[in-house]
């Protein structure tokens, strides 16, 4: 299990300014017990935002009174990059920056001069396919049927199609996302602990053994090795949001 909270309640303020900086928020006020900032969470032009993206110290939350309202920084991190509608990883974009801005497990080699998402280190030719999993892997979680998607109308014949599972110890139900091929690429949770909802958000890659199971979203369709032939078929393409 990952001690999220644990990691949020030893943010370092100090650290925090300093990942702030590298995100482009230049100007700062630091007063007894918070900080403010301008706010970055959703304006991407840094001189276009307003001095009112607060974070507190005794809560480890920020709170933007223009737009965003109040968030841990797991979802600062998120409203950032959507903003910008910059493609991310969340175990090397979200996770592993926060971790470098707590207490909790010391880091070292943050600060680089100007924040870059890994995404934007990918060359072209790496971006056509994506590594793969043996799908046995999925095979410690169970097998059931969460009863909050059954009240959503999602059937037990739609879930065991796409090899939907559970962990008991995460308490998150498992989705699996497999390429056009059927291979598995990534392996993501949905949260049902309500701390967890509230400031990690619903979905997140899913850790098994010290490895997390993450993959740009942005390069795979949720559910094309299902509809393909339907698609090619009709020659008509629907897209939703996944999962």
């Amino acid at each position: 299990m990952i001690d999220y909270k644990g990691i949020i309640e030893q943010l370092d303020t100090q650290k925090v300014i300093r990942l702030m900086e590298t995100l482009g928020a230049n100007d700062y006020i630091e007063k007894p017990g918070y900080v403010v900032f301008p706010t970055i969470c959703h304006n991407p032009d840094p001189d276009e935002a307003s001095m009112k993206l607060y974070y507190y110290e005794n809560t480890h939350a920020f709170v933007c009174y223009t737009n965003c309202q109040g968030m841990s920084i797991f979802k600062f991190l998120k409203h950032y990059y959507e903003a910008r509608q910059r493609d991310y990883d969340w175990y090397q974009d979200i996770y592993k920056v926060i971790l470098d801005c707590s207490n909790y497990e010391q880091t070292f080699g943050f600060a680089p001069k100007k924040y870059q998402s890994i995404r934007d280190t990918y060359k072209a030719a790496e971006l056509k396919k994506l590594p793969t999993y043996p799908n046995g892997i999925l095979d410690c979680f169970t097998k059931f049927y969460p009863p909050e998607w059954l009240a959503d109308g999602i059937s037990k014949e739609a879930m065991d199609k796409f090899d939907i599972r559970y962990s008991i110890p995460q308490n998150k139900i498992i989705i699996p996302h497999y390429n056009v091929d059927g291979e598995l690429v990534g392996i993501r949770g949905r949260a049902l602990n309500e701390w967890e909802v509230e400031n990690l958000g619903k979905y997140m890659p899913v850790q098994i053994e010290g490895k997390w199971y993450s993959h740009p979203l942005s390069l795979n369709l949720y559910g094309l090795n299902w509809t393909k032939e339907n698609i090619q078929r009709e020659g008509i393409c629907f897209l939703f949001e996944a999962e």
